[in-house]
């Protein structure tokens, strides 16, 4: 299965954005919790205490049904924080854009899927819940949210899982809207068609690359650098653009794996 989280004991993934984020305050807290009207789960608000939301060092939790994501999990790889009509805040209008449930807290997803505090029953001490918004699954990933820190783990993903069969054609413009996607299946349809020739995408690689490398989901960061890698290789890589890539992998203990890869070419 890999590594299990205990808690919070080193779950925040640790970079140099992460460095930045500073722990939740008190007043924040409580406003928070008046405004959507529950108790929050200590075991939340601990994470919190120590960094106000952020990715994680995780990438999935068990689950009980077979879904989207994989037959045995779904992915968890960052945890939203509080913030003034973002993070969890954004609960509401998340819910209704998507035509969830009400009287949930989205804690992470893409909106494709979500996993949420289910409040649905209770003001406290809710049980977590996943949704697939196009599969229309909703179900039970654990009783309580300390339980599913506990049920965080590292599952192996291969790049392989997010290739497509069937080869589609996309314009210029869904190409763009594609590397701005928090969807990895559409991230990777984008990437897949500028790799195709990407000489032609060039300006939109300068442009969408940097940005994908600061990106909160870690597995998107290393979509970026093993197709910057590929672009490079077919001298769609400016020099500026290679030398941030490998300054970025230098200082990320997750891809520096990739450095000699880079200094090859």
């Amino acid at each position: 299965m890999g590594e299990i989280g205990l808690g919070n004991r080193g779950i925040w993934e640790e970079t140099e954005e992460s460095s930045e984020i500073a722990p939740v305050s008190e007043t924040m807290i409580n406003k928070a919790e008046e405004e959507l009207g529950v108790k929050l789960p200590q075991a939340y608000l601990q994470l919190l205490r120590e960094q106000n939301g952020g990715a994680i060092r995780f990438n999935a939790h068990s689950a009980s049904e077979p879904n989207a994501w994989a037959e045995d999990h779904v992915q968890v790889d960052f945890i939203m924080g509080i913030e003034e009509g973002e993070g969890i805040l954004a609960s509401a209008y998340l819910i209704e854009e998507w035509d969830m449930p009400k009287d949930l807290v989205l804690v992470t997803g893409d909106g494709h899927s979500w996993v949420a505090l289910d409040y649905r029953q209770v003001k406290e001490n809710p049980p977590v819940i996943y949704i697939d918004n196009e599969g229309g699954q909703l179900f039970e990933l654990a009783p309580s949210f300390e339980v599913f820190l506990e049920g965080l783990y590292t599952a192996e993903v291969a790049m392989e899982d997010y290739e497509y069969g069937e080869e589609i054609e996309l314009s210029e413009e869904q190409v763009a809207e594609g590397l701005d996607s928090d969807d990895p299946e559409t991230l990777i349809r984008s990437l897949n068609h500028i790799e195709a020739n990407p000489v032609l995408y060039h300006p939109l690689i300068e442009e969408k690359l940097p940005k994908l490398l600061k990106h909160q989901n870690p597995q998107f960061r290393e979509f970026a650098v093993v197709y910057a890698f590929h672009f490079q290789g077919k001298g769609a890589l400016s020099n500026e653009l290679r030398e941030l890539i490998l300054s970025f992998v230098e200082n990320d203990e997750e891809l520096n794996y990739y450095i000699e890869s880079f200094k090859e070419q």
